[in-house]
């Protein structure tokens, strides 16, 4: 599974004129034939992108959107039958274990997550958050080629 990082989607669906659209619309594009993930932090991200440039109801369709979608899956922290108090200790725990590795909290979180589900790559502008810092191959669209 390939996740997807939130400044790709970003880029893809919002900022049509940045000088990475096409790169990233050729890897989106190559990447729809593989098994494609984002995780809900991504997801809360790319929502808050376009919601504080005044496009609330957009920020809340594309949420709604991808967690129907059929070709993406939207990947949660995994909670099972837990108890709430369990739960949060689980999350400050995994999250605290990424974040000593010298990553922010918001792409901690991310981390976390693919960690959890055992992503084979993550696609990102932002490689220097990622890039030793998780033993998940990282890459940008322009140097997507495929696993």
């Amino acid at each position: 599974m390939i996740l997807l990082d939130s400044d790709v989607l970003a880029i893809y669906h919002f900022f049509t004129h940045d000088s990475r659209y096409q790169a990233t619309r050729d890897c989106i594009d190559t990447v729809c034939k593989e098994d494609l993930a984002i995780t809900i932090y991504n997801l809360l991200e790319l929502a808050g992108i376009i919601s504080s440039a005044g496009k609330v109801d957009l920020g809340k369709k594309i949420v709604t959107t991808y967690l129907n979608a059929a070709d993406i899956s939207v990947l949660f922290p995994r909670t099972g039958y837990i108890s709430g108090d369990v739960f949060w200790e689980e999350y400050c725990s995994g999250v605290m274990d990424v974040i000593a590795r010298g990553v922010r909290y918001g792409d901690a979180k991310i981390v976390w997550v693919a960690e959890l589900y055992d992503i084979s790559m993550i696609i990102t502008w932002n490689t220097r958050h990622f890039i030793g810092k998780t033993s998940i191959p990282v890459k940008t669209p322009e140097n997507f080629n495929g696993l």
